[in-house]
């Protein structure tokens, strides 16, 4: 590295610390690679540009997703659908030795290259004679692979081209992970508000493969303790999972993977403190990211003996459990249809209990019912 410092000028210096400044103000994946891109275009003077995010397993590439710079997108499709094999610089980062960043020139021969398919059947049609491929990574982790290309007239990507590269790589690498993460999370909250937002039941729960909450409401919090594991149960499970709850999460995490996370309903079932014999009801689902490639665990717990007010006022109206879980469900806007999904049930029992909660609220219609909810809960903040 210091080799490199030595053989880069003040302007070469001033051009890298001018892009890892800009890229570290980025929010967003999108920004930070159209900014990248922009910049580095420019500071190596590329005609054209790429980018490809790595998949999951940090092996395979995402040749769904390239982000590119005057690229004809024939031509990103076909380097999809074939000549990503051909490509001398493509999956280079599987080898132990993989640079940081390296150019077509160092890793073929210029006879080998003008005679190769990749080049005359691929990038010559772009007017492409040159490339260098940046590969960002953090501890040893590949995030993604930034290919830059040159016309001839432009001449070769230089050693002092690369040593630029070099030292801007690691700033981008660590730009683009804190964006991934930020997104990520992002991505988290909105699956959870999805489900959150119309459940009736009090405690929620978000665990991650390795059945470790990654997210819990404070009345889960609770619960968990209460119902927690016991002094003599297996170390090896999460501390705030009790044996039971280990089960029956990882037996479902295992059909998933077995059968598919589509094809496996929500579970339910029922738990007693150890300590006073309190029942709790709990239902376990399955859920993933936005982008399909992250499996999570999903508990809800409904503990019987707690309800609110406007809960004990149906009650008290002779609503029983599951007339009070529908007309809850109904004030937030579902369908039959949606909460016959939700219940476990068919609509057409959906239909008879509306039927029963229209008798016992002495209203006519859904309206009626949501009517009679904002009053209640109007009356309980007045109190």
């Amino acid at each position: 590295m210091a080799r490199q410092l030595q053989d880069l000028s003040t302007g070469d210096l001033k051009e890298v610390l001018f892009v890892t400044r800009q890229v570290l103000e980025c929010k967003t994946v999108d920004e930070l690679l159209s900014e990248a891109l922009r910049l580095m275009e420019r500071i190596f003077r590329a005609g054209s540009n790429n980018f490809y995010f790595m998949l999951p397993d940090g092996i395979s590439t995402n040749l769904d997703r390239p982000i590119t710079r005057a690229l004809e997108e024939c031509f990103k499709a076909e380097f999809k659908e074939y000549y990503h094999k051909l490509d001398p610089l493509f999956g280079l980062w599987l080898s132990q030795l993989c640079p940081t960043s390296v150019t077509i020139s160092k890793a073929i021969s210029p006879k080998q290259w003008i005679n190769s398919e990749y080049y005359n059947d691929f990038m010559r049609p772009q007017s492409i004679h040159h490339q260098m491929s940046i590969y960002l990574k953090n501890d040893q982790v590949l995030l993604g692979v930034l290919s830059l290309f040159r016309n001839k007239s432009m001449g070769d990507f230089s050693i002092v081209d690369q040593y630029k590269a070099n030292l801007i790589a690691p700033y981008l690498a660590g730009a683009l992970e804190k964006t991934l993460i930020s997104k990520r999370m992002t991505e988290h909250d909105a699956i959870i508000d999805s489900f959150a937002h119309n459940l009736p039941h009090r405690g929620i729960v978000v665990l991650d493969e390795s059945f470790e909450p990654t997210y819990q409401n404070e009345k889960a919090r609770a619960l968990l303790s209460a119902f927690g594991r016991t002094k003599t149960e297996a170390v090896s499970m999460p501390e705030s999972l009790s044996k039971e709850i280990y089960l029956h999460c990882k037996d479902l995490l295992r059909s998933a993977r077995i059968d598919g996370a589509s094809k496996i309903p929500r579970r339910q079932f029922e738990m007693f403190s150890p300590i006073d014999k309190k029942k709790l009801c709990i239902s376990i689902g399955l859920i993933s990211d936005l982008k399909k490639n992250l499996l999570l665990l999903l508990l809800f717990f409904d503990p019987e003996d707690q309800e609110n007010d406007e809960s004990m006022r149906l009650k008290q109206q002779g609503l029983s459990k599951r007339e009070r879980e529908i007309a809850f469900l109904l004030s937030r806007g579902l369908r039959n249809k949606e909460i016959s999904d939700k219940m476990f049930i068919s609509e057409y029992t959906v239909e008879n209990h509306l039927r029963s909660i229209y008798r016992k609220m002495n209203v006519t219609n859904r309206t009626g019912v949501v009517h009679c909810l904002l009053e209640m809960s109007q009356n309980r903040s007045n109190v």
